[in-house]
């Protein structure tokens, strides 16, 4: 930790060198302003050649009036499809192919508006601090990822953008994947199968029974045993009628007041010859 900051004068001393070296000639004028940009000096733009002229455009009476604005400024409510032009010229990767169609995109949100490029470290790219970006606008997420039970995103241990790809995508809810099941399992590979017996709804889509950013109750599941194991099966071998407790003498005491995995265990899926009801 002692070295950090010496570590941190070393690189902006050698990027000033090439700065007056004429590698960054273009953007030594800006400096001489913009003290607070010297931050950038260490970031990915200026490692490769970045110019601040080629963002912000000529800005020469900028230069001459600094009270006067940049030909290009980039402020996060402004015009996304217009700023964005800027960016997406350099940065139109296949990682961005989907950016026109999906929900950001669409919404007319601007690079700028999730990103700082001003700085040695940008947020939003730091999977324990891109909680924080994403949540100023997604405020519900952010209440959902507090609750008792919920993916480890606040402790670091897994980003939004393990599940989603912000810059675009064919699935719904800008999924990483194709769709929920595929997404999940990228993780939870135990869940995938292919099994002997399988269970409907694991193959379908894990949201039928999971929330997927938090929940008040165990396994991040939408609702309590028996209960949602009822929302679908309401006949076959069990009562079809919700266990309350009202009916004692006839309700079926396996079911009241338990969760039905304590019998069907393997509920995601089951290779033993006997495990036809998930039971082993």
């Amino acid at each position: 930790m002692k070295y950090q900051g010496v570590v941190a004068g070393i690189m902006t001393a050698m990027m000033l060198m090439l700065v007056s070296g004429g590698a960054l000639a273009e953007s030594a004028k800006c400096l001489s302003c913009h003290d607070k940009s010297e931050a950038m000096l260490s970031f990915f733009h200026d490692a490769n050649g970045v110019q601040c002229t080629d963002c912000h455009g000529p800005s020469t009476e900028h230069m001459d009036h600094p009270r006067t604005s940049p030909t290009v400024v980039f402020a996060d409510d402004g015009d996304g499809d217009a700023l964005n032009g800027k960016c997406l010229a350099c940065h139109n990767n296949s990682g961005r192919i989907h950016w026109q169609s999906g929900a950001h995109g669409d919404a007319n949100v601007a690079c700028v508006a999730c990103h700082d490029v001003h700085v040695h470290k940008d947020k939003v790219l730091d999977p324990e601090s891109q909680v924080q970006v994403c949540t100023t606008c997604h405020k519900d997420v952010l209440a959902q990822l507090n609750f008792p039970t919920h993916h480890p995103v606040n402790e670091g241990k897994v980003a939004c953008s393990s599940c989603h790809n912000p810059h675009g995508s064919t699935s719904d809810s800008l999924l990483v994947k194709s769709n929920v099941v595929d997404t999940c399992t990228t993780c939870h590979a135990e869940k995938r199968g292919p099994f002997l017996f399988e269970h409907d709804p694991v193959t379908e889509n894990c949201d039928l029974c999971h929330t997927p950013h938090g929940s008040v109750l165990p396994s991040l599941l939408v609702a309590r045993p028996p209960f949602l194991c009822q929302q679908c099966h309401i006949a076959a071998n069990h009562p079809s009628r919700m266990p309350d407790g009202t009916r004692l003498a006839v309700d079926d005491p396996n079911v009241m007041a338990k969760g039905c995995v304590s019998c069907h265990s393997q509920i995601h899926g089951s290779n033993d010859p006997s495990g036809a009801r998930l039971t082993r």
